[in-house]
């Protein structure tokens, strides 16, 4: 063979980085393409939800459905002990190393455990543990009739979440954000709607009622696609089965659960805060602006509903190169997307507010503006605490998560009454700010990665050149 055609070959040859670095990130803009549609799918279906519910019922019982809707976001995480999160983490780990046998028995382990713990817990919840969070929290007379609407609820909630997370581990972020919230949302959307038609005031036992007819159709037609996933997965021996069992799986979940309870504690508490010192209008009002600043967060949503996979994966492979510039990507894309939507917050909050929920909510435009500009410093960590527990990081995730919720709770109990809503909201942005903060350091010190956006316009033109480049 000639020297010629010795260096053409050389030259020639694909550079495996390359084709690596191409592949994850097709995977990546594939799921987050996907993640975009639905979640904004997700996002106008809760809005038309929270408008027609404004129309439907009386200001005082919108303010026990948003105190319902906060408890259940929180308590869920308690009743499955943090199963969904593992489920993710492991049905990815086995699918990676194609151990399909693994994968099935996580599957069916997972989902027989969050549905004995859900159903033990929400049992509990409806014999009395509702009646109790009642009493020691806010004292609403309408929520202890209620109770077992609510514990019916939050079972069908919590199955339908975990299924959700099991279509995530297979990376079928399309199914996962389909059935974690749209899917039941626009049922429950099509019901009030009709409602709404009939151009009559309704009582919150009736909106309950709805919620887990809505909820439950759609858990049964997200257990059948689950089902069929299952059974196109080739077949193994049984040697790879043995090391899956209920005591694994547990144990990666209960730290899981435990952050995750915590931090969607800090996220509902400031609501229950608000409900423990002020009249149920109030919480409405707050209410409505703690929904409508989700928007701000829209983009981390979509980064967290389509990374999980792939930063177990590329931690489990032992790819911390790519996994730093898969997270600092993402960062420098929600960083500019959520800039450009706190700014819309800034100047049309006031507007939304009146136009989705009612003349009566524009009163909530400075907890609307206060709330958007504490979520915002979340951009800057990206999916750093996802990052933390898909690489074996849950126990830091769950000290980070209790330091900040004991700020939290401490400074809004304070500043709410003293400055009533918008001092609660304070609080809020300051232990968010607080958090992750203390995130990027651990994600520093324990996997040595940078999770923080490209600060240089430069950098981010050279990224986006790349991307369309090599996608």
């Amino acid at each position: 063979m000639s020297k010629k055609l010795r260096d053409y070959r050389r030259v020639a040859r694909p550079d495996p980085d390359l084709y690596r670095m191409t592949s994850i990130k097709k995977e990546v803009f594939r799921g987050s393409a996907w993640a975009l549609a639905l979640r904004i799918g997700t996002a106008l279906s809760a809005l038309a939800i929270n408008a027609l519910l404004a129309r439907v019922v009386t200001t005082s019982d919108l303010g026990v459905y948003f105190l319902i809707t906060s408890l259940i976001n929180t308590i869920i995480f308690a009743v499955t002990v943090g199963l969904p999160g593992a489920a993710v983490r492991v049905v990815a780990e086995t699918l990676a190393v194609k151990h399909y046998q693994r994968t099935k028995k996580a599957v069916r382990l997972v989902v027989w455990l969050c549905a004995g713990s859900t159903t033990l817990n929400c049992t509990l919840l409806g014999l009395g543990g509702i009646h109790i969070l009642n009493r020691l929290l806010f004292a609403v007379p309408l929520l202890d009739k209620v109770g077992w609407l609510v514990a019916i609820l939050l079972f069908l909630w919590a199955m339908q979440t975990t299924v959700a997370e099991l279509f995530r581990g297979f990376n079928d972020i399309r199914l996962a954000v389909t059935f974690r919230r749209l899917a039941p949302n626009i049922f429950f959307s099509c019901l009030l709607l009709w409602l709404a038609l009939e151009q009559q005031l309704t009582t919150l036992p009736t909106v309950l009622m709805m919620a887990c007819l809505a909820w439950g159709f759609s858990l049964g037609w997200a257990f059948y696609l689950l089902g069929k996933k299952i059974q196109v997965l080739p077949r193994e021996t049984a040697h790879s089965t043995a090391r899956i069992n209920a005591t694994k799986i547990i144990s990666l979940a209960w730290p899981m659960g435990c952050s995750l309870f915590l931090t969607a504690g800090l996220r509902q508490a400031d609501v229950w805060i608000v409900g423990s010192f002020a009249d149920m209008e109030t919480v409405a009002l707050y209410g409505a602006a703690s929904r409508l600043v989700n928007f701000v967060i829209f983009p981390l949503l979509i980064i967290n509903a389509s990374f999980p996979p792939l930063l177990s994966r590329l931690h489990t492979q032992g790819k911390i190169k790519d996994l730093e510039k898969l997270m600092r990507s993402a960062a420098s894309a929600t960083t500019l997307l959520g800039l450009a939507v706190l700014i819309g917050t800034f100047f049309g909050g006031k507007y939304a507010l009146v136009l989705i929920f009612g003349d009566s909510f524009i009163a909530a435009g400075r907890i609307l503006l206060i709330l958007a500009c504490g979520l915002f410093f979340r951009f800057f960590c990206g999916a750093g605490n996802m990052a933390l527990m898909m690489s074996g990081g849950e126990k830091i995730v769950m000290r980070i998560s209790i330091c900040s919720a004991v700020l939290m709770v401490s400074g809004a109990t304070w500043a709410g009454r003293i400055w009533g809503g918008e001092g609660v909201a304070c609080a809020v942005a300051v232990s968010s700010l607080l958090q992750n903060a203390f995130t990027i350091a651990a994600l520093r010190k324990t996997i040595g990665i940078n999770p923080l956006p490209y600060a240089r316009p430069s950098e981010v033109m050279a990224l986006t050149k790349e991307i369309f480049q090599r996608s």
